[in-house]
């Protein structure tokens, strides 16, 4: 498919490639069509996908995809909307509804874009907004309410998302699975170590536990949890020196990893950006 104007596309002439498109919405064969270049195409089941598509020829397609025009490939790269893409073939229909952005957007507009995108689902993925929006984070140099204030969400939406983050790897498995609700997660991250984390999912689970009576159990074994002892123990140092000969110490009752220490900068960098403006104003 050579690139063209929308107005044109409507018109069914067709110009030469280079035009740039319109920001507007309009119908396009999925053969035109290509998945995200930045990363491997998220696994679908055959059961969602043809569920969905059944949906879409029985009502149409409620909701646009998102493409921009590569160049290098001469197709349109989906942004957001993968899904949606797959159940229009699946349902053998032969126009996608989509949305054409007038240019190839960067690293944090795409991340953007599917967050927004992943917010309006019906069932939203937890962990995939989660980690989108911590990845957010990294690449703007944000706070979570900054990305909470650019997407237009509630804070306590980010805050209780990036909470999850902090629970085990294979608690956070059972989330992505579906098997632990993630309002029920959350309440998890208030018990102060991550075996009883463990034990907590695994009776949330297998007891079929609400939110509240997780909540209550959780509230119950921090009652019964030693309080700290006053002077911190094993606290965790980490040194950075940069280019510039300027020494930079961070310091925490936990261990510092390298997504925990980018935070910590990128936070640090915000605060000092805004009260810089502050003192200026």
């Amino acid at each position: 498919m050579t690139k063209i104007r929308l107005s044109d596309y409507y018109r069914g002439n067709a110009l030469k490639a280079g035009y740039e498109p319109l920001r507007t919405v309009g119908e396009i064969d999925p053969g035109d069509i290509m998945a995200p270049l930045d990363r491997a195409s998220r696994e679908h089941s055959d059961e969602s996908i043809r569920h969905l598509g059944e949906d879409i020829k029985a009502r149409g397609q409620l909701q646009p995809i998102r493409v921009y025009w590569s160049s290098i490939y001469s197709k349109w790269v989906i942004i957001a909307g993968e899904r949606r893409w797959l159940a229009v073939q699946a349902a053998g229909l032969w126009k996608v509804t989509a949305i054409f952005l007038d240019n190839e957007p960067s690293a944090a507009e795409i991340l953007s874009e599917r967050l927004a995108d992943s917010l309006l689902r019906e069932h939203p993925e937890p962990m995939e907004i989660a980690r989108g929006f911590r990845a957010l984070m990294n690449l703007k140099g944000w706070n979570a309410s900054d990305v909470a204030d650019h997407l237009h969400v509630h804070r306590g939406t980010v805050s209780r998302a990036l909470a999850l983050l902090k629970l085990p790897e294979d608690v956070q498995q059972r989330v992505d699975s579906g098997e632990l609700a993630p309002a029920t997660a959350y309440e998890l991250t208030k018990v102060p170590d991550q075996e009883t984390q463990r034990r907590l999912a695994e009776k949330a689970v297998s007891e079929t536990l609400t939110r509240a009576e997780t909540a209550s159990v959780a509230k119950a074994i921090g009652k019964t949890t030693p309080k700290p002892s006053a002077q911190p123990v094993n606290t965790a140092k980490r040194t950075i020196h940069t280019r510039d000969g300027i020494t930079i110490t961070l310091t925490a009752s936990r261990q510092i990893d390298d997504a925990t220490a980018v935070d910590a900068l990128n936070e640090a960098a915000h605060m000092i950006a805004h009260r810089g403006e502050r003192g200026a104003a």
